[in-house]
């Protein structure tokens, strides 16, 4: 993959003994294969260092912040200690403040409470990907499937497609897109030869493959490959909804989830993180936080694929300058092609030390741990 880094079934990050009050706890510190340096990027004006991109050393930041023992218990590990954040909701540039969590137990990040007026926060243009194709849209993907490693080198498949790519379907597979938007993907995989469809509950216009419909709606033991495209941070009870999507999984099925991960990026640009999106991501995972959740609905993981790219960073700094994302496209022709392309360059090492800002986990059902969670409770 040109900005995926694949790991196998290994610890991701490393584990520091800390104290917090007296009591033992473990704070989750990135492994030991990163450097630390600063190196600008010139960009956005002549003259003007934009970026100035760094990769961290576990020992950046053994220091704790200030943590308290407040009302929040974790969502993921049922953690009571943690640091309380205020995160802006900057894709529409609102500015509205929202109150997050980060347990120092799993280190996930989570909504203090989800607003009242949470429909605000979806626009109509969030659900407006169009189903339609470009005019060598078709051809691309028709090589994407056939020949991924050769045409890689002349236009790079978008992440979601690799990550099917990777998921290795069958011909003629039968696949799930949970939370998916207008149908585009589901559109892509029926031209393909494979019985895609698609549920969202906020779609606009249902058709004989894409309803207005939650997992629950769905058959059981139905689907080859259940796919979250970057909706499962959208949703509340994350081991509870991979158990159910466990249920739905024909035997030898693949759950593939694609997610924003609290990794470098977090740690570099803090409440400037541009995939913290608030209020609309409730539950932000660490890689460790996700390995709970997913082993907790009986999954494991057969591989994981860090695939960030420059977005992580020419987004998150242009917040740190106050410009919304939707002011962000408008931006990106000032970079130039020299600094992108030295973002691509960074974000390939990011994903190859496994600090990329978002990954796709492909989980298979552990029948060791089903009957190890049956037996707990029974």
């Amino acid at each position: 993959m040109p900005a995926g880094s694949v790991v196998s079934n290994s610890p991701i990050l490393g584990r520091k003994q800390v104290t917090l009050n007296s009591t033992p706890k473990s704070l989750y510190v990135c492994g030991q294969n990163a450097e630390c340096r600063r190196s600008p990027i010139a960009g956005f004006g002549s003259g003007q260092t934009f970026f100035s991109l760094s990769v961290y050393r576990p020992k950046s930041f053994v220091t704790l912040p200030t943590t308290y023992n407040g009302r929040m218990n974790c969502a993921i590990c049922g953690g009571t200690t943690g640091t309380e954040h205020v995160f802006r909701e900057m894709k529409y540039g609102t500015r509205d403040n929202f109150n997050y969590w980060e347990c120092l137990g799993c280190g996930c990040l989570q909504v203090v409470e989800i607003p009242a007026n949470m429909g605000a926060y979806y626009r109509d243009d969030f659900y407006t990907s169009s189903p339609r194709f470009g005019a060598l849209e078709p051809w691309l993907y028709r090589a994407y499937h056939k020949a991924p490693s050769l045409v890689r080198f002349i236009r790079p498949a978008p992440e979601a497609f690799q990550s099917i790519i990777e998921a290795k379907p069958n011909p003629g597979a039968r696949i799930l897109d949970v939370g998916c938007g207008g149908g585009k993907l589901v559109n892509i995989l029926r031209r393909l030869g494979y019985d895609a469809h698609g549920i969202d509950p906020f779609v606009k216009t249902e058709t004989a493959y894409v309803r207005r419909a939650y997992l629950q709606d769905t058959t059981a033991k139905e689907w080859d490959l259940i796919m979250f495209h970057h909706s499962l941070e959208h949703m509340g009870r994350h081991t509870d909804v991979l158990r159910l999507a466990r249920e739905k999984l024909t035997p030898g099925g693949t759950c593939l989830v694609r997610i924003p991960v609290a990794n470098w990026a977090w740690k570099n640009y803090r409440e400037n993180w541009v995939q913290l999106d608030a209020p609309r991501h409730f539950i932000i995972h660490t890689p460790q936080s996700f390995r709970l959740t997913f082993e907790a609905a009986g999954f494991r993981a057969s591989h994981i694929t860090f695939d960030s790219g420059p977005f992580q960073f020419y987004a998150s700094e242009l917040y740190e300058r106050d410009i919304p994302l939707t002011q962000v496209g408008s931006q990106i022709p000032r970079l130039g092609t020299a600094a992108m392309r030295q973002m691509r360059t960074r974000s390939s090492k990011l994903n190859r030390q496994q600090l990329g800002d978002q990954a796709a986990f492909f989980l298979k059902a552990d029948s060791a741990r089903l009957e190890s969670l049956q037996d707990a409770g029974s």
